[in-house]
């Protein structure tokens, strides 16, 4: 009778993470699709602005997932964290600098005070899985 407790919680808990993950991966499938639209909403972009703007969230959301997952490959380490916040430091400063060419000067600030409050945010999540 005891092992066969242990075998259904198991059962119940390989669920309930296979369904955190499916979720987690929605998340941020939905996340690449909003992005145009929360800088249309934030940045006010024009439709010549969207065009350009568009390849350039392509391009980078395909390069995160890349650096995602080759982080997942890795073993856990801090030098692999390291290496993969030095690799999204410069994809996020080269879409900033793209970015850049095509935003008016009001539009690129508050660029730069979207990422920082997603910054905030994820410093935030973090800290609360510390705990």
């Amino acid at each position: 009778m005891h092992l066969r407790t242990i075998f259904v919680v198991g059962i119940v808990l390989t669920c309930l993470c296979g369904l955190v993950m499916g979720q987690e991966r929605e998340r941020r499938k939905q996340t690449a699709e909003t992005r145009m639209e929360q800088l249309q909403e934030r940045l006010s972009l024009t439709e010549e602005q969207q065009k350009e703007v568009q390849p350039i969230l392509d391009e980078v959301w395909a390069n995160s997932q890349e650096l995602r997952e080759k982080a997942r490959q890795q073993e856990p380490s801090a030098e692999t964290m390291r290496t993969m916040r030095e690799e999204m430091g410069a994809l996020q400063t080269a879409t900033r600098e793209k970015l850049a060419k095509i935003l008016t000067e009001e539009q690129l600030t508050e660029y730069d005070q979207m990422i920082r409050e997603e910054r905030e945010k994820m410093r935030n999540r973090r800290s609360r899985r510390m705990r």
